[in-house]
């Protein structure tokens, strides 16, 4: 045996050998994915969160609300008419008690002529159990007489207040007016011009002018009856037409709100029914479903659900108050004849009132998010 032949064979025992394994196993690439899918489903995800809900307001006193309403021009015309034509009901009902109560015998002057110093109106006290009727019929001539004279100024002064604040916005409705017939024209494009917006913004501007016309007319910039008659009968015609607009507009946007309503529930329940059936289709699979949100409702929805809500509220409280305004100005555009003498001052009560709340609302809303 030859070197060479010694040397192979030494080499071949020390070097080691490499052992094949005793089973080799083959996946398959659809089996490699079922043990990966049932891994995922049989994962330990953390605990869903509870169901969501509205994050509550923050806490907002109504006295602030109330102090952020007067800080606004809107806010102080609407609660200076809301006490116009309170005002106004309570003198008319003074001034029907004293004409009631009133006849020959007694009366305002006779009562003041009888009773003008302090020995005669203790005497008047101390006959009061002698004839209690009499006694209370002169506590409210009396009493009414002293209201009307003392307050019937207030209601003046509180519509010229309320001018007073709108006073002073034509000339800036007369340039936004012209830039916007500019710029349409500019772009040869009508539709800037031809919508409600804009004929909104005519109106007001219709309206402005003779509401101002009649101020300068309590100031005496002018005199003539003529020109105050010609003004107040615009004025009416010009808030008619404000009137039906707004009503038009708001009805609108009542539908649209409705129609938003209704496609966000649409989304809500599809949304629920896809996680019903994800639930069913995974539990019938035989897997885990811990840690897979199944509420309903986001709170992005829920949130969506409450502006819609809120908004509509408003909406309806518009509706409201623009049929009160179109109540009391369809008899002073048609010079009909009242029902009854108070329903003008019901209708205005009644869109003041509901104004204030509409005002009321939005103010403590802004507040408290």
């Amino acid at each position: 045996m030859s070197a060479t032949t010694v040397t192979r064979q030494q080499h071949q025992v020390t070097t080691p050998s490499k052992q094949s394994p005793a089973f080799t196993a083959y996946i398959t690439p659809e089996s490699d994915r079922t043990d990966k899918a049932m891994n995922v489903f049989n994962m330990q995800e953390p605990p869903s969160s509870p169901e969501p809900e509205l994050t509550p307001p923050k806490q907002v006193s109504n006295w602030d609300v109330w102090w952020k309403i007067l800080n606004t021009i809107l806010g102080k015309d609407k609660l200076a008419k809301f006490g116009q034509y309170l005002l106004r009901l309570v003198l008319y009902h003074a001034h029907t008690t004293q004409t009631y109560l009133s006849d020959a015998t007694m009366n305002i002057d006779i009562i003041n002529s009888r009773y003008n110093d302090s020995s005669k109106k203790l005497d008047l006290l101390k006959n009061f159990i002698k004839h209690p009727q009499n006694f209370m019929s002169i506590v409210l001539i009396f009493v009414s007489d002293r209201f009307i004279s003392r307050f019937s100024g207030f209601v003046g002064g509180l519509s010229m207040y309320r001018q007073f604040l709108r006073f002073g916005k034509t000339p800036f409705r007369i340039r936004d007016i012209m830039e916007e017939v500019q710029t349409a024209f500019r772009k040869q494009d009508l539709s800037m011009i031809y919508n409600l917006k804009f004929l909104d913004e005519v109106i007001a501007l219709y309206y402005g002018i003779f509401d101002e016309l009649m101020l300068l007319f309590k100031l005496r910039f002018y005199t003539s009856k003529r020109i105050q008659g010609y003004a107040a009968r615009h004025e009416s015609l010009a808030w008619y037409y404000m009137t039906i607009l707004a009503l038009y507009n708001t009805y609108h946007k009542l539908s649209s709100l409705s129609q938003r309503e209704i496609d966000l529930k649409v989304q809500i329940e599809v949304k629920r029914k896809a996680r019903q059936l994800s639930k069913r289709l995974l539990s019938s699979g035989g897997h885990s479903l811990t840690g897979i949100r199944t509420e309903a409702v986001s709170e992005a929805d829920l949130t969506q659900l409450d502006e819609i809500q809120f908004n509509k509220n408003n909406a309806w409280l518009d509706v409201y108050k623009n049929i009160a305004d179109l109540v009391f100005n369809t008899y002073t555009v048609f010079s009909l004849p009242l029902p009854f003498p108070t329903i003008q001052i019901w209708m205005g009560l009644a869109a003041s009132g509901l104004s204030t709340v509409k005002i009321y609302r939005e103010t403590k809303r802004k507040m408290q998010h």
